[in-house]
């Protein structure tokens, strides 16, 4: 049986490994410097302004596609059932909906963050 690649963890351990010659202590402070915030942000907690600028992006975005996928599932389910524009416009409202509530509530973690 071959052996399996070191996963993420692993390999970034094993690349940390220090020789005989540099002490453990000298090297932890190097290591905090490396490690970047999945999330974009410095290690107090800020975000750059790319990934700010993506946020608000990807905002601008939510609300239309929202509708649109309502809309469209609505109209699908309302042909289903033998009303599809009635479907549709009961779509678009849910989807008008859902695309508010996650603007509120990525505005509020926002505020809160």
């Amino acid at each position: 049986m071959e052996p399996q690649p070191p996963t993420p963890p692993e390999l970034e351990r094993s690349l940390s490994t220090t020789s005989g010659s540099e002490s453990e202590s000298g090297r932890e402070g190097d290591n905090n410097s490396r490690t970047s915030n999945p999330a974009g942000g410095s290690s107090d907690g800020r975000k750059n302004s790319t990934v700010r600028a993506v946020e608000v992006l990807s905002l601008a975005f939510l609300f239309p596609i929202a509708v649109y996928a309502g809309f469209r599932l609505g109209g699908w389910l309302g042909a289903m059932v033998g009303v599809p524009s009635l479907g549709s416009l009961a779509g678009g409202v849910v989807g008008a909906g859902a695309g508010f509530f996650e603007l509120l509530r990525r505005l509020r973690i926002e505020s809160d963050g």
